[in-house]
């Protein structure tokens, strides 16, 4: 893509798209995820969403001083990782950056001397102020959550104890941009700890000292991101490099899962969801689907003429095989996935539970529904509705 002005509108539309599915989330009673039981999800659905809403106003900024930009037109609809990369490089480098370039009332003081000398269109200084607004954005948000990287490093953001066998068991999250298939990726993963190293309340020892001061309440921050790592300290850097070299869209539930039992003899993963942000469509850019396309350039307001899909996959554990000790030698416990096999979407992606979701303007939505095609478009897809008023609801 080279036009700035449809670089400006797409990131415009994609901001747009996060922004209300981080309302959705906080409005858990309307969310796709229900209320109550899902809490959790919606804390690390929103420091997610955070980062991403951070890395898109960061993207419309650049956007505006950078007339190039590689997006995933035909498959995705975000951009591609390269990109991403490049902007977490951008906010290790925007301290440096920003005493590099003038200061604001230099840059605008320019700019009125051109227009008023010279009598034309001052671009060049326009872009040197879209530069550095575009720095001071990075720097602003590198105080708060940041933006979406490659790669996320887990949290654990609960722990509690199995009534049934005393082990201890946290609730993990982190978050990828496969590079494949250019989506954002989030995990969660409720996974059981039988070291002896975190027996009578080690572990809950460690998650509450790193959650909480010496003294007094805890940290409201840390208590909803949680402590960095696992409480067990002696596999949680490990645990960490395992994830980030199995955290890839082209492999399976299962297959993560499994991959953890094996390579963890204390790790018993119990249960793993995966949300695949995407693809996302927006009218008269991107390319990936004739019909959804067709439909959203009939749009007449380019705000609305947009699309955000999303997938939630899940994996359980239904049961678990006791290790063996055997004279020489002994084996693990075993998990025994659960694998939905009356739907034939979880068997093909290796999965106990998958749910698809979508969120489109109310403009966009009437267009597609004026069509006769809602059916074809949105199939199984539990639909939220952007409204005038801002309101999300389940259709």
């Amino acid at each position: 893509m080279s036009s700035q002005s449809v670089l400006v509108r797409y990131f415009e539309a994609l901001k747009a798209a996060i922004v209300f599915l981080e309302r959705a989330v906080v409005a858990r009673d309307q969310g796709p995820w229900g209320a109550r039981p899902h809490d959790i999800l919606g804390a690390v659905m929103s420091v997610n969403l955070s980062r991403l809403e951070n890395a898109t106003s960061a993207f419309a900024l650049q956007a505006r001083y950078q007339d190039r930009f590689r997006i995933d037109l035909d498959e995705s609809g975000f951009p591609v990782l390269q990109e991403i990369m490049a902007l977490s490089e951008a906010q290790s480098q925007a301290a440096e950056r920003l005493k590099a370039l003038p200061d604001p009332s230099t840059i605008k003081r320019k700019m009125i001397d051109q227009m008023l000398s010279a009598r034309k269109k001052p671009q060049a200084l326009q872009k040197q102020m879209a530069e550095r607004l575009f720095y001071q954005e990075l720097r602003r948000v590198a105080a708060s959550d940041g933006t979406f990287p490659a790669f996320t490093p887990p949290k654990t953001i609960r722990i509690s104890k199995n009534p049934k066998n005393d082990r201890p068991y946290y609730v993990v999250y982190w978050s990828s941009y496969d590079g494949t298939a250019n989506l954002p990726l989030l995990y969660t993963m409720v996974v059981e700890d039988s070291s002896k190293d975190v027996a009578e309340d080690r572990a809950a020892k460690v998650f509450n000292e790193a959650i909480r001061p010496p003294s007094g309440k805890p940290v409201r921050s840390k208590a909803e991101q949680g402590m960095d790592g696992l409480p067990n300290k002696e596999i949680s850097a490990e645990f960490t490099r395992f994830l980030e070299a199995n955290s890839s869209y082209s492999l399976t539930l299962t297959t993560i899962g499994t991959a953890l039992d094996q390579a963890f003899d204390n790790l018993h993963p119990k249960q793993l969801r995966r949300f695949v942000l995407g693809p996302f469509y927006a009218g008269g850019i991107t390319k990936h689907n004739e019909l959804v396309q067709g439909l959203l350039d009939k749009v007449d307001s380019s705000a609305d003429s947009w699309l955000l899909t999303w997938t939630m996959q899940e994996l359980f554990s239904e049961s678990e095989k006791p290790g063996q000790r055997r004279f020489w030698s002994q084996s693990p416990p075993e998990q025994i996935f659960h694998i939905n096999t009356d739907d034939i979407d979880c068997v093909q992606q290796g999965v106990s539970a998958v749910e698809y979701h979508a969120l489109v303007p109310h403009a966009a939505y009437q267009a597609v529904y004026a069509s006769g095609k809602a059916g074809e478009v949105f199939g199984r897809y539990q639909c939220s509705i952007v409204s005038e008023d801002d309101i999300i609801r389940q259709v």
